[in-house]
This record gives structure tokens, C-alpha cells and sequence, in this order.
């Protein structure tokens, strides 16, 4: 199976399942709980808390990766039409071919790296 495409389900299926066993095991330990009064019932309300904990931050984790995925996006979008203003500038100027050549094949060595 491809890197990518594991990731992919990595990140849309078994992070959210994840997160929503971690919450509903946390919801329904400190929902059953009364007030603590021995040693026992406060590690459930301790490890009710960690669940809760861990479903957050793993949620909080999901949504700024996607964030920031979307950011990187538009950046990247933003300095391809950048660079292809460039080149059309350069298209138009008395620079030779060769140079030319030579700069946009660097810019898509670069832009192959990044991908």
C-alpha cells in the first residue's frame, strides 16, 4: 500500500475513531462517577480525564494539520503564479533561450523537491 494513501487513511479514519472512542470512554467514566471518596474512584476520574485529554489534543492535532496543509497550499499556489508571471516577463525580454532554459528548469527541480 502506498505511503500516501496510508496516511490518508491514517488521518481521515483511525485518528477521528480514535479521538471519538478516547471522548465517549472519558464522557462515560466521569458520567457514571459519583464524588470520588476512595483511592479507586479517583484514579477513574483521573484516567476519565486522561481520556478526554488525549481525545483533545489528538483532535487539536488533526485540525492544525489540516490547517496548515491548506496554508502550505495556497502558498504554493501563490508563488507558482508568481513565477509563471516571471517567466512570461522573461519571455518577453532579450534574455537568451539557454538562461531561460536553464532558470525554469531549476524552478521545476525545486518545485519537484517540495512535492
Amino acid at each position: 500500500m502506498d505511503t500516501s494513501i496510508r496516511a490518508k487513511l491514517c488521518y481521515r479514519l483511525v485518528l477521528p475513531a480514535c479521538v471519538v472512542v478516547n471522548l465517549g470512554l472519558g464522557v462515560a467514566l466521569l458520567g457514571i462517577l459519583h464524588p470520588p471518596g476512595s483511592w479507586l474512584e479517583w484514579v477513574e476520574l483521573t484516567s476519565g480525564v486522561l481520556c478526554c485529554t488525549i481525545a483533545g489534543g489528538v483532535a487539536s492535532a488533526l485540525v492544525s494539520r489540516r490547517y496548515w496543509g491548506s496554508a502550505i497550499s495556497r502558498q504554493v499556489a501563490a508563488w507558482r503564479r508568481i513565477a509563471d508571471a516571471v517567466f512570461g516577463w522573461l519571455e518577453e525580454a532579450p534574455v537568451p533561450p539557454d538562461a531561460i532554459r536553464g532558470l525554469q528548469r531549476s524552478v521545476e527541480e525545486a518545485s519537484a523537491h517540495e512535492r
